[in-house]
């Protein structure tokens, strides 16, 4: 109702339309209006590069990944970012799309954070579109470039579970749990070397938390396409020691002993 009454009193509220796009989005009401909010909001600002993103994600999830992959392409060439080891058919496809009628998306300094972003919704829907090996490659490279990305270690677990090999996903959580901690031993020696233990202290809370993800995360694959509830639960348990109120931890493990619980006719027996 707020993003209705701002867009009532100023049509041009950029902000205010992609918002409600995203958010008829993500409800599940009703993706007709929110294209339409999403395809007005670029209209009147198309540099607004974070709802073409959730423009892409609403393509997919409604079964068009073919213009998915003409607007996420055409990003990409925008942004002048490498595409050299996607498919030959996706350059032609971004070609195609810079020689549409559709107003130009574009922005001389892209965030990295921007740049993730766009890789893993171009990861996202490879998958959907069951180019698996070619997503898994894109999330690989997500993690030589941010190898603390949760996501893309979870993505990649669940594309090599979903391919009938769980063992590998889950060595996907084992091999990203050791580089992080690696990392974070590392940087904390060179924190003492420094004398700069205090002024990294909520840097090692971020480490804490990312470690936490990472773990609750692995916790919920093993039970989920494994059914090894002990495992699960060593990883939640193990993601609670290193941040108490996590709240995803908290849920996960809530969650976990319901599902493990005997029956109360096996408990009966």
């Amino acid at each position: 109702a707020l993003y209705r009454r701002a867009i009532a009193l100023d049509d041009q509220q950029i902000s205010a339309m992609g918002n409600l796009g995203a958010l008829l989005h993500q409800q599940g009401r009703n993706f007709t209006e929110a294209e339409m909010w999403y395809v007005r909001t670029l209209r009147a600002e198309p540099n607004e590069t974070l709802t073409l993103l959730n423009y892409v994600e609403l393509l997919n999830d409604r079964g068009d990944h073919e213009k998915a992959i003409l607007l996420i392409e055409r990003l990409f060439v925008t942004y002048n970012q490498s595409l050299e080891d996607a498919p030959g058919s996706l350059s032609l496809r971004a070609q195609q799309a810079l020689q549409s009628s559709s107003p130009p998306i574009s922005s001389p300094h892209p965030t990295r954070a921007l740049i993730l972003e766009m890789y893993h919704t171009l990861a996202d829907t490879l998958a959907r579109t069951n180019a698996t090996v070619e997503a898994q490659g894109l999330y690989r490279e997500i993690l030589a470039e941010f190898p603390r990305d949760v996501t893309a270690t979870q993505r990649i677990a669940t594309l090599c579970a979903a391919t009938g090999d769980p063992a590998q996903g889950h060595e996907c959580y084992t091999a990203a749990l050791k580089h992080m901690s690696s990392s974070s031993s590392t940087t904390t020696q060179s924190r003492a070397a420094t004398g700069g233990e205090h002024e990294g202290e909520e840097e090692r809370e971020i480490e804490r938390e990312q470690e936490a993800l990472l773990l609750v995360a692995g916790g919920e694959f093993v039970w989920q396409w494994m059914g090894d509830g002990v495992a699960a639960r060593q990883h939640i348990e193990a993601a609670l020691a290193r941040s108490p109120s996590n709240a995803r931890a908290r849920k996960a493990f809530t969650q976990l002993m319901r599902d493990t619980a005997p029956s109360a006719a096996s408990a009966e027996e």
